[in-house]
């Protein structure tokens, strides 16, 4: 389904740390971009334009819009860019005769934004091309284009937007499959493809051949959207992790099924059949080389199997198909050893377990002989403790609600702690990852931890004197939130 987001400016300009100075003149109006910062300012939106308005110097404040990761508002002030920033205890980012953009920092992400907000264009512009017929011959998009100030222009944008202060032109790039009548389109930003394997929306479509990506770097300039355009319909996903986690999952890593079994626990299971059987093709062929077993993305590991086997060929999953697996593998000192995962690892149903055949073959040529068994008739075999999980399933749903419980009543005693501390410390002298050596002392707070770590715990600066509270991810069973006043310890908004 298509996504709707909002069309967005670039950033402009580098960051600037100056003082502020209120200036006595006229209202003018400005747009304020905010990046990089906490989602809950987004819920509502018009809610935080309030309380900026409310702030002294500002008399008027409406909200534009938001998406990718910026939100845009309409200012009217007498305050100058700096007296602007101080005011909302934010930094200059960048700005222009018009808009002002500001962030808690410049961080990577604050830097990714900028990129996605002119991908989020690019892919929204190709979206809106008339869509494909199955029985004409339209021609690709880009047939007669090549560089991609001439593609902007083709999808009617401005060549210019491409000139902005983290990113250049050589950094964007759109690039299109057409197979004369539907294509795929990677439109993404940064040093090198980064995208990780997302299946496809429409299930008919086969990406198999669709390469793996590279593990996530928190510090990669890499920004990303996949759209794919058929007769059927149109679609978009970002595939760069953060933009994953941003836009937000369908699921729940704690999510049952009717009978209160967990969905990764089918998942698990259905790993372990298929290992099962790609460790029963070595055991009846030990010689055959990695080239000839199965293996790759989806469709791809299961057109390698030599016959049907029903309980690998599985269509009554949820969350999981074959368009969602990735096959792979190593050989070290002469073992050979599979790795077989589900999504990729910022994903809510990711799993991914290892396999030493070699294990496996050892066992059954011992049997071979102590059982008298025929090797070649192995269709299923028993991998004991050769397989191990690299991510497994967890072992029921209380151990989400358990991490909940822990995660709330964490909360409750970071903020009052906040409260506390703000009376003698400075707000920047508060935040971190709970695992700082210092940082629990300033704040004068010890959790009782069992299902996380200090480490996951970490406190955000934000605007206005807020701070954002989170701990955990979607593997863990969600990233729980609370965006907090820390003078107050008042929560102003939360995923919970």
């Amino acid at each position: 389904m298509l996504r709707r987001l909002l069309i967005l400016p670039l950033l402009a300009l580098p960051l600037l740390f100056v003082p502020a100075q209120a200036q006595d003149a006229a209202p003018r109006m400005v747009e304020l971009r905010i990046v990089a910062l906490s989602r809950g300012y987004m819920r509502p939106m018009r809610t935080t334009a309030d309380r900026i308005a409310r702030l002294d110097g500002i008399e008027g404040c409406e909200m534009l819009g938001f998406g990718g990761d910026t939100a845009r508002y309409k200012l009217t002030t007498r305050l100058d860019d700096n007296a602007l920033a101080e005011t909302l205890q934010l930094n200059i980012l960048g700005r222009g005769p018009e808009f002002l953009t500001l962030s808690n920092a410049e961080s990577w992400r604050a830097r990714r934004a900028e990129a996605r907000g002119l991908v989020t264009q690019i892919a929204l512009a190709i979206s809106r091309q008339p869509q494909p017929s199955w029985n004409s011959d339209m021609e690709a998009l880009f047939e007669d284009t090549s560089n991609i100030k001439e593609r902007m222009i083709r999808l009617e944008l401005n060549p210019a937007l491409l000139n902005g202060t983290f990113y250049k032109p050589a950094d964007y790039h759109i690039e299109e499959e057409w197979d004369g009548s539907s294509g795929t389109y990677k439109v993404w930003a940064g040093d090198r493809w980064e995208g990780v394997s997302v299946p496809n929306d429409d299930w008919w479509v086969d990406d198999s051949d669709e390469p793996p990506g590279v593990a996530s770097d928190p510090n990669s300039r890499f920004v990303g959207i996949r759209v794919y355009r058929s007769s059927w319909s149109n679609s978009m996903t970002w595939v760069d992790s953060e933009g994953l986690l941003l836009d937000g999952y369908a699921g729940h890593r704690g999510e049952t099924d009717g009978d209160g079994i967990l969905q990764v626990q089918h998942g698990a299971t259905w790993i372990k059949d298929i290992l099962s059987a790609v460790a029963a093709i070595r055991v009846r062929d030990p010689k055959r080389g990695i080239d000839r077993l199965p293996s790759g993305r989806g469709w791809n590991i299961f057109d390698q199997f030599d016959r049907e086997n029903n309980k690998i060929d599985r269509w009554d999953l949820s969350h999981y198909d074959r368009n969602s697996l990735t096959l792979t593998w190593r050989e070290v000192d002469g073992r050979k050893v599979a790795n077989l995962r589900a999504h990729h690892s910022a994903h809510p149903f990711y799993l991914e377990a290892e396999l030493d055949t070699e294990t496996v073959l050892e066992d059954y040529a011992r049997r071979a002989i102590d059982e008298d068994l025929n090797l070649a008739t192995v269709q299923e075999a028993e991998l004991g403790d050769a397989l191990v999980w690299i991510c497994g399933a967890e072992e029921s749903v209380e151990v989400f609600r358990a991490r909940e419980r822990e995660a709330a009543a964490s909360f409750k005693l970071i903020r009052e702690a906040l409260a506390r501390a703000s009376e003698t410390h400075a707000l920047d002298d508060l935040c971190g990852r709970l695992d700082d050596a210092e940082l629990p002392g300033r704040l004068g707070v010890k959790l009782k931890l069992e299902g996380f770590t200090a480490a996951d715990f970490v406190i955000t600066r934000q605007m206005l004197g807020d701070v954002e509270i989170s701990v955990g991810s979607v593997r863990t069973g969600g990233r729980n939130w609370q965006l907090v006043n820390a003078a107050s310890g008042n929560v102003i908004r939360s995923n919970r």
